[in-house]
């Protein structure tokens, strides 16, 4: 098994995946009642300061998994302070009404990033990057 391989395309699937969400959000893509989508729009006009801190963190997170694909030492440091800091950045964004499909996605780019972190800092592949 070629894990270098293995690695690129987790990180491809990743790179589909948040492409889904992102477009989603810009089509308006929800199968929300409209009451509640309402309510959602209301919650991110509230919680604006957490969605502009996002939008450097959303750039960094492309960039970081670009170089990781690259196999860059500094792709995979980015990439781990990125979801340490994923992890505290809740508390700006606040509360988040969502529909079921982005849930799914959002939690399958979750679960890739951790098995993304797990290959590059637990399996052989770790020493490639030290180059």
């Amino acid at each position: 098994m070629n894990l270098e391989k293995v690695l690129k395309n987790l990180v491809i699937v990743n790179f589909v995946m948040f492409g889904i969400i992102i477009a989603m959000g810009l089509t308006g893509y929800t199968t929300l009642p409209a009451a509640l989508e309402e309510y959602s729009l209301a919650l991110v006009d509230e919680y604006a300061f957490g969605y502009i801190l996002l939008l450097p963190f959303l750039v960094a997170y492309i960039t970081a998994l670009i170089l990781i694909y690259k196999l860059k030492p500094v792709g995979r440091t980015l990439f781990l302070w990125i979801n340490i800091i994923s992890v505290f950045m809740y508390f700006f964004i606040g509360p988040m009404i969502i529909d079921e499909l982005t849930s799914i996605l959002g939690d399958a780019g979750s679960l890739l990033d951790g098995v993304i972190l797990g290959i590059i800092y637990f399996s052989p592949l770790k020493d490639k990057f030290s180059k």
